[in-house]
């Protein structure tokens, strides 16, 4: 395209499918406007290395931008060379960013920058984590035959399992189905049995009374319905007393008790506080003075902590509500769902304290759940120019020089 005049009126969109990068593109080449596809190569002769020339998802293609021109086509679409229209510095600092091992490529500029992401940006990454999660639980929902009470017994239990013991939870609770326990329901040391039975942590035999019964009642309803023992052993190790997984699992135990139709509760709640009060539960008497069977501790009542209603709100409740939303096309609840994560605080994580050192403005969870989707789709992939704050800061290199 040597010596004509180019204007990218339209970049269009980005394809992911078969068939160019770019799709619904216009420019304009010496006042003449062009629509169509755009495909992007490192060099010229790539377009005949793909066989682009015989496939016919290429035939519209208005533009063909490549880093180097190393060959002329016979296909007559005009080529864009960018090798020697970018700015040595923009290269150079560039490839500094990849040779970062820090966690932040950028982290130097950036905090030298002050460069603080807008509230349009964070809530644009949040979209993008809630959007790929409802795509799984949509699955899920679909695989346990369109049951959100199911689904939702299923998250709810993964996040009281927390990172540690999340997948533990979760298949203890694929062994015992809310048609189970929605049987035992008015009988709190049955339900507290099973979960704990299913878990493996009640020994066969005890001096606790208390133990005692529990494998007891788990033995009987054990034959009654043909459970099938795991095998995913609890993880105590690092955990605090709190949240240790015995305690976890009589407090859930006492969720299910007072709260058998936990998704349509979750469903139609306006009250973002409502929904923290039902998951603040207490385990029974015998836990005020247990941490684990058979140990007994200092009396202390054992209710589940406002840290981890809220993880509990921000991985469970938020994303079901934006997949329910999904599915049902109804926007009030992906509103509600967003929301939400704007009135709860600020998670304290690995990631969140890694972005604090850049001083990004993290205000409430829908900034750190954020700064997670950031983290793991752009900084560890080394993503930096679909990034805001990469393009902003190469921007500034570019004016500056």
């Amino acid at each position: 395209m040597e010596g004509h005049e180019l204007k990218i009126l339209e970049p269009g969109y980005w394809n992911h499918d078969q068939g160019p990068d770019f799709k619904v593109a216009r420019i304009q080449i010496n006042g003449l406007i062009w629509s169509g596809q755009v495909e992007l190569h490192l060099r010229t002769s790539d377009w005949l290395r793909h066989g682009h020339d015989e496939d016919p998802n290429y035939r519209n293609v208005i533009l063909h931008v490549v880093w180097q021109h190393d060959v002329a086509l016979a296909n007559g679409v005009p080529v864009l060379e960018l090798r020697d229209r970018v700015k040595k510095i923009l290269l150079d600092r560039y490839k500094n960013w990849m040779s970062q091992d820090g966690h932040i490529a950028c982290e130097n500029e950036w905090k030298s920058s002050g460069l603080r992401p807008s509230k349009a940006w964070w809530r644009k990454l949040v979209i993008r984590r809630l959007e790929k999660k409802a795509v799984e639980w949509r699955q899920q929902w679909l695989d346990l035959g369109h049951d959100w009470e199911e689904l939702c017994w299923r998250k709810t239990a993964k996040s009281f399992g927390g990172t540690h013991n999340g997948d533990a939870f979760e298949h203890i609770a694929v062994s015992l189905p809310l048609r189970l326990l929605r049987k035992h329901r008015d009988q709190p040391h049955q339900l507290e049995a099973l979960l704990l039975g299913q878990g493996g942590v009640l020994p066969q035999c005890s001096s606790d009374k208390y133990v005692h019964m529990l494998r007891r009642e788990y033995d009987f309803l054990t034959a009654k319905y043909d459970l099938k023992p795991l095998h995913m052993p609890l993880v105590f190790f690092r955990l605090r007393p709190g949240s240790f997984p015995m305690l976890r699992l009589a407090q859930l135990s006492m969720l299910i008790h007072s709260h058998i139709h936990l998704f349509a509760s979750l469903r139609d709640s306006v009250d973002l506080e409502e929904m923290k009060k039902m998951f603040k539960m207490t385990a029974n008497d015998y836990w005020h003075y247990h941490y684990r069977l058979e140990e007994v501790s200092a009396f202390r009542e054992k209710t589940v902590g406002s840290k981890m209603v809220d993880s509990i709100l921000i991985n469970m409740c938020i994303p079901l509500l934006y997949t329910y939303g999904k599915v049902m096309d109804d926007r009030r609840m992906i509103e509600k769902a967003v929301n939400w994560l704007e009135r709860l605080p600020q998670e304290d994580n690995r990631v969140t304290r890694i972005f604090s050192g850049v001083d990004a403005g993290l205000e409430n969870a829908l900034c750190s759940q954020a700064v997670l989707e950031l983290k793991h789709e752009n900084c560890d992939k080394k993503k930096c120019l679909e990034c805001n704050i990469g393009q902003l800061l190469i921007g500034r290199w570019d004016k500056r020089n």
